[in-house]
């Protein structure tokens, strides 16, 4: 082999040794900054684990202060100065005909001891009694208060589930809640609302605190400066609860807090979330001018919901949300004109599953509440409600629930009673009746002959006490 072929050889050898080097050095190198890139991401995760854990515990310590400074001040004004008064009557001569004046003192001494006491560990905590805790709680609160609270424990409410600990942090977290209405909100009343899941909700405890306070701007909170708000945040996430605030400025605060059983609640890092309403868009279905505008004008004024367009019919409201992104919210009234809302509700929900559906209409009658709800409505009010009823229904249904006008509960369930009474084919054929199709509509729709129609009537009619279909939609339908 020539010289200089062996010379090649060997460069090649050496070029090939180095760019194996290299290679294995690019390699190690790669992995050391990929190790130094994890290490430094732990370590960031590690210091901002300490940082919340030593700000949790100053506004723990904090927290701790502030109370055992409320209650040397309660002690003092209170407990101690009856105690004095006593003891000042017992040294007069006439201790004696003092008695009555002196028992009096101690047993507002005592009822005073056992206030603070129960907000210091109420004593139905101890009996692993959620739903008892609450019911006092709220007592408790409208007798100490000028605030209106109304409690609703829906029945069959099962809270037996809950540990120890998250009863504690549950009842801590209301309490917070009422507190922060009684010392901020300015409002003037209070609803409390709890429930098991509904529908397709998962399984656990729901719990809802709204009032119709001055609210306050979710977009601009700093949790820091609130430790209400951040012990009710902590508290949630010690065990494991979703917490979620809905809030506008003059439009009140609801408060929605779930503990979910065999679970966790699973937040974006858990804890609380603060809903906001910016961004969000709605639209409005209604065949009536002046209403139609006075409702884009009160829903944009009360919320920060801006309005994506609006319809005066079915026809023109399915052209529209062809043309639009997805509002969040439809506000559909039932009857258009010649045109029915229902059908256009079954539309919406089969082509815009994502759309939530608020029904505005003035016929509220039971029958019609149940069918729109059946249709897959998200909820309804009455044309005849008070504006706030309508901003908390909005705010609500964005907030994933579904809302039912509170006076319109009753009646439905006593209308379920009646309609469970009903064959499946009555079911439908009066359900029809309800939506106001004309007999020879309903024999093809059901497929179905008039003859069978008119004896479905007939056994509707005696069911219903009822003697035709105008006194149907008058009882069940308007």
């Amino acid at each position: 082999m020539p010289e200089s072929e062996a010379t090649i050889l060997e460069l090649e050898a050496i070029i090939q040794r180095y760019t194996t080097y290299f290679l294995l050095f690019d390699i190690v190198f790669a992995i050391f900054l990929l190790g130094g890139v994890i290490l430094l991401i732990h370590f960031a995760k590690s210091r901002k684990k300490l940082k919340e854990s030593k700000e949790y515990l100053l506004f723990t310590i904090q927290g701790q202060e502030e109370e055992r400074g409320r209650i040397a001040r309660d002690l003092h004004d209170t407990v101690a100065q009856n105690l004095r008064y006593c003891k000042s009557l017992c040294e007069t001569t006439e201790a004696a005909k003092n008695l009555p004046q002196i028992a009096a003192f101690l047993s507002k001494s005592l009822v005073e001891v056992r206030s603070m006491s129960y907000n210091l560990a109420p004593p139905d905590i101890t009996k692993n009694d959620f739903l008892l805790c609450v019911k006092n709680l709220c007592q408790e609160f409208s007798e100490n208060s000028k605030i209106d609270l109304r409690l609703s424990i829906l029945e069959n409410t099962d809270a037996s589930f809950l540990t120890k600990d998250e009863i504690l942090n549950l009842y801590r977290i209301v309490q917070e809640a009422l507190t922060n209405v009684l010392k901020h909100a300015g409002a003037t009343e209070i609803v409390v609302l709890v429930r098991n899941a509904k529908g397709e909700e998962e399984n656990g405890l729901y719990i809802f605190i709204s009032d119709d306070g001055k609210g306050f701007d979710t977009e601009n909170i700093d949790e820091k400066k609130h430790f209400g708000l951040r012990g009710m945040k902590n508290r949630a996430d010690l065990i494991r609860a979703g917490l979620f605030i809905t809030s506008e400025k003059d439009s009140g605060t609801q408060i929605k807090i779930i503990s979910l059983k065999n679970t966790t609640y699973k937040t974006h890092g858990g804890g609380v979330l603060i809903m906001s309403f910016l961004n969000k868009t709605f639209f409005v279905v209604e065949d009536h001018t002046v209403t139609n505008i006075g409702l884009v004008q009160l829903v944009e004024q009360k919320t920060k919901l801006k309005c994506a367009g609006s319809a005066f019919s079915k026809s023109e409201a399915k052209e529209k949300l062809k043309a639009l992104a997805s509002p969040e919210l439809l506000i559909l009234d039932l009857f258009l004109g010649e045109e029915s809302g229902l059908d256009l509700l079954r539309e919406v929900r089969t082509d815009y599953p994502e759309i939530k559906i608020l029904v505005y209409s003035m016929y509220a009658k039971p029958g019609i509440l149940s069918l729109v709800l059946e249709t897959g409505a998200h909820g309804f009010v009455e044309k005849s409600a008070p504006e706030p009823i309508l901003i908390t229904a909005v705010k609500s249904i964005l907030a994933g629930e579904t809302f039912v006008q509170q006076n319109l509960v009753a009646p439905l369930i006593t209308y379920k009673t009646m309609f469970d009474g009903l064959t499946r084919q009555e079911q439908n054929i009066f359900k029809k009746i309800l939506e106001r199709k004309p007999k020879a509509q309903i024999s093809t729709e059901l497929n179905i002959s008039l003859r069978s129609v008119d004896n479905y009537f007939t056994h509707i009619f005696e069911k219903t006490a009822c003697h035709n279909i105008h006194e149907v939609i008058e009882k069940f339908g308007k």
